[in-house]
């Protein structure tokens, strides 16, 4: 049984057990990236980030008249 060879659009073989070891490396810094972006942020932004998604909860959560009121 032989072992499928990747090449990429030049024709040079991929090593992909070296792609998905790079692959994960980049995650696990990208990973660490957004918390560093995270505290980044100021206190403004997040309190307009917490108000937005209340506001979209209440909006969420309102009733919407589903049938038109007729006049008796």
């Amino acid at each position: 049984m032989q072992e499928t060879v990747y090449r990429d659009a030049s024709g040079r073989k991929i090593d992909t057990k070296a792609e998905r070891a790079e692959a994960a490396q980049r995650s696990a810094r990208g990973g660490a990236r957004v918390e560093e972006m995270e505290w980044g942020k100021g206190i403004v932004q997040r309190e307009e980030e917490e108000q937005h998604r209340r506001e979209l909860e209440r909006q969420r959560t309102k009733d919407v008249a589903r049938y038109r009121t007729t006049k008796s």
